[in-house]
């Protein structure tokens, strides 16, 4: 269930808790131009085939947004919990995180795709390089809340972001058209972005790059989808969800 009301004032009580923690999300902001650099000296200092440099841009997005979203549930779910007790919905819970989270994210990518368009000189124009990289940004944050609700049951669980977001990067590897491996390899959210890069090198493909962040965008909505599912499931009556006293509620 979705209430736009509530999840305006969610959003807004949200948004003051990310302006109290800014030294965080400072901190956050600063990883991006340091692996737009990394990036940088791979495609000048190794000589990277464009595709393997486009898979690398792609899990940087996808981590940067796995990485703003791994702890928003789990550091706060004492009071989800006490919250979801006297009726708050799930769906306005995590739209009003979505509302704050993913216009922040674009900022970082942005800085991370003008420092690679200035020091490689990239194919792909920046416009079209900001938005696929802020698409796969947002997939990579709906999966940092599925793991957030993951860890309010197990803590350690929210490290699984590290190596779900970089171990992708095998998906991005060349492989014929009739390959059975294709089919694996497009179950990794980053082969859609990288293959939508590779094809916005050419603007006669330009359209063609446009669709391929589509299925980003299915993965952003099963993300969601799986995040609600475990949020609901665990904080339902029915559910016997963890105590709140059992949940750190204040860790970053």
């Amino acid at each position: 269930m979705f209430d736009s009301r509530e999840s305006r004032i969610l959003a807004d009580r949200y948004l003051e808790s990310v302006r109290a923690e800014w030294r965080q999300w400072t901190t956050l902001g600063l990883v991006s131009p340091l692996l737009a650099l990394v990036s940088l000296g791979l495609g000048r200092g190794l000589g990277w085939e464009s595709s393997s440099l486009y898979g690398v841009m792609a899990a940087s997005a996808f981590w940067l947004g796995a990485l703003a979203g791994h702890r928003e549930i789990s550091r706060e779910w004492g009071l989800l919990w006490r919250e979801r007790m006297v009726g708050l919905s799930v769906g306005s819970y995590l739209y009003s995180k979505l509302r704050v989270l993913a216009p922040l994210g674009i900022i970082p990518i942005a800085v991370y795709a003008f420092v690679l368009e200035l020091g490689l000189e990239l194919a792909p124009p920046v416009g079209w390089l900001v938005l696929n990289l802020s698409v796969t940004s947002l997939c990579g944050l709906t999966l940092g809340l599925v793991v957030s609700a993951l860890a309010s049951q197990r803590s350690n669980l929210r490290y699984l972001v590290h190596p779900i977001a970089w171990l992708q990067i095998l998906a991005v590897a060349p492989v014929a058209p009739s390959s059975p491996l294709l089919s694996v390899y497009h179950l990794a959210p980053i082969r859609w972005s990288t293959e939508s890069l590779e094809r916005f090198t050419r603007v006669a493909d330009s359209l063609a790059g446009a669709a391929r962040l589509l299925p980003l965008l299915a993965f952003t909505g099963f993300f969601s989808a799986l995040a609600a599912w475990l949020v609901a499931r665990w904080t339902s009556r029915e559910g016997r969800p963890q105590s709140p006293t059992l949940t750190d509620t204040s860790e970053r």
